[in-house]
């Protein structure tokens, strides 16, 4: 869906309604609309990415599709240093551990191209993800012993 690559938010709204799947993969780089809508457009006219990313994550998009390179949104996002975005593909389910071919993070991303506070926010919920999945298994450690 080009029309998310564009920044054209009522074209793409259009092309929902008349049928279009979000989790499309063109023949660029096989990036899905999302993956495209998660950078920031530099088109004149073009709407705002977290505008595109809310309305292509409402209409079933997969936030964790990947496209060429293994690339999902969320590095897509966070090697624009798209802040917003960032924050609401993860809170749509957006695995901050997935590798792309290169075996770089989103994290990893965000810091090679400087954007300083998006790798932070990812360093930090990784490290609150790995503190519930501790926490979870030293629950279920102890449920094991009881009768």
């Amino acid at each position: 869906m080009t029309a998310a690559s564009y920044g054209r938010l009522e074209a793409a709204r259009l092309l929902i309604a008349l049928g279009a799947n979000p989790n499309a993969q063109g023949c660029t780089l096989g990036y899905s609309p999302l993956i495209w809508g998660a950078q920031e457009s530099r088109y004149p006219g073009a709407c705002e990415s977290i505008k595109m990313v809310r309305l292509l994550i409402s209409s079933g998009a997969d936030v964790n599709l990947r496209g060429g390179g293994g690339w999902t949104a969320l590095m897509s996002a966070s090697f624009e240093g798209q802040f917003d975005v960032v924050k609401e593909l993860i809170k749509s389910g957006a695995d901050v551990y997935a590798k792309d071919y290169k075996g770089k993070t989103a994290e990893e991303y965000a810091r090679d191209e400087g954007f300083n506070e998006v790798a932070r926010y990812l360093k930090i919920t990784k490290s609150l993800a790995d503190a519930r999945l501790l926490r979870g298994q030293d629950e279920e450690d102890e449920s094991c012993g009881r009768g």
